[in-house]
């Protein structure tokens, strides 16, 4: 008996993807990997590495949320932006291992982390920021991926308007535009040690400002 294969265009296309996210904009699908970091200088955040429904993914997108001293940086707002978009009240860490790729060894390698299990594999959508930087040793720029902010699958819904239940989503169309790939200088220029956000994501004011904060609000104010 023969077989039969009928072109989808779809998936014809999907085959030329890229997988690796390398533009800027909303994406839809799930954190795989939800692990407390600690950088150098003491600032504590929260690593993430995103896969998009299409199967395309990021890795290392880092929120910064708070400072070795307890200055609280605006990653931690969209920490809390994600907690409502997920409907959740809080979240726990707990112990677990991750799968990273180990330069000496040339091959992945699963470590102990402290993750936050809540939040992975769980539908969830993204705005993602392309950033060009200068590696410390290197004459090349490169590019990352900052997580801006997110925002509910399947409602479009920011943090912002889950709370204030609203019934439909409109902050989310007037927010993705205002996002622009952040281009580097055409010279290295280094920047002050610190533990600021090394992802360049909290320089922009948008979570601070915008749809990435919200809990302020007495319990019973909490729609879920």
């Amino acid at each position: 008996m023969s077989t039969v294969f009928k072109l989808n265009t779809e998936k014809a296309k999907a085959a030329d993807a890229p997988a690796r996210i390398n533009q800027t904009g909303p994406y839809l699908g799930k954190f795989t990997r939800a692990e407390l970091v600690t950088s150098r200088q003491g600032t504590q955040g929260v690593d993430f590495s995103f896969v998009a429904e299409d199967g395309q993914r990021a890795d290392y997108l880092t929120l910064w949320t708070v400072k070795k001293d307890g200055t609280e940086l605006s990653g931690l707002k969209v920490l809390h932006a994600l907690l409502a978009c997920l409907a959740l009240r809080e979240v726990a860490s707990q112990a677990g291992t991750v799968r990273v790729w180990d330069n000496e060894q040339k091959k992945e390698v699963d470590r102990a982390a402290e993750l936050l299990p809540t939040l992975m594999n769980r539908p969830i959508g993204v705005v993602l920021q392309r950033e060009e930087y200068w590696p410390e040793n290197g004459n090349q720029k490169r590019d990352r991926m900052n997580l801006v902010t997110v925002f509910q699958h399947g409602t479009n819904l920011m943090a912002k308007e889950i709370l204030d239940r609203k019934p439909t989503a409109e902050a989310l169309a007037k927010f993705v535009p205002t996002i622009k790939d952040k281009l580097a200088a055409d010279r290295p220029q280094r920047s002050g040690g610190g533990g600021g956000q090394a992802g360049g994501y909290g320089d922009q004011g948008h979570a601070g400002a915008g749809y990435g904060g919200g809990f302020d609000q007495m319990d019973d104010d909490i729609p879920f």
